[in-house]
């Protein structure tokens, strides 16, 4: 039990272990961390507010890899996007695909931050994306929009165009909020659907 509170600790930064001196507080303790202290699998409340603290990060995100990307970077954005394709092709969900999509956009951006903050999000939105693509009667459709959506925020990111990148990402989360309302309400009472 104490050793499980001290590894909590030092994931958190709060304490570090020194050879000859044990674990002791760090430096850095008095940095308060970032947390969402919210159960995403619980209701479609908690998961709108998450998707829509990602409206305002992704948007940016976008823009700045439009004027930012090296060639590169382009590359693997634009690997990604077939990555998603070759998922669905083969019957899986596209979930990590999906989210690696958005990471390979926030490298693009050329501030350290943004993939540290979207992997830290990516915790939380993999439950969103995960909800959207669950309906199996509408997945084909909803994987041909948000394949559309998709390319839209590549090619304006491609085309060095901040302001389209940053509305075609905007689009994709907006539809995203509207896709997670239509889901399946049963989803939500379901809890083997859920991520653990």
């Amino acid at each position: 039990m104490v050793r499980e509170a001290i590894s909590r600790l030092k994931s958190a930064g709060l304490v570090e272990v020194r050879q000859g001196s044990g674990t002791v507080v760090s430096e850095g303790a008095h940095i308060k961390a970032f947390t969402i202290e919210m159960d995403v699998g619980g209701s479609i409340d908690a998961v709108l507010r998450v998707t829509e603290l990602r409206r305002g990060i992704e948007g940016e995100a976008a823009a700045l890899a439009a004027q930012r990307h090296t060639p590169q970077q382009l590359q693997s954005i634009e690997r990604a996007l077939h990555a998603i394709d070759h998922a669905e092709q083969e019957g899986l969900d596209g979930v990590e695909e999906d989210l690696a999509f958005h990471l390979s956009i926030s490298h693009a951006t050329g501030n350290v931050l943004y993939p540290s903050l979207h992997e830290f999000i990516a915790q939380f939105v993999k439950e969103a994306i995960r909800i959207t693509r669950s309906n199996e009667e509408r997945r084909q459709e909803m994987a041909r929009t948000v394949r559309v959506e998709h390319f839209a925020i590549y090619n304006a990111i491609a085309a060095s165009e901040p302001d389209a990148a940053r509305h075609a990402a905007l689009t994709h989360i907006n539809n995203a909020v509207e896709r997670l309302k239509s889901a399946d309400p049963a989803f939500w009472q379901n809890p083997a659907h859920r991520t653990p």
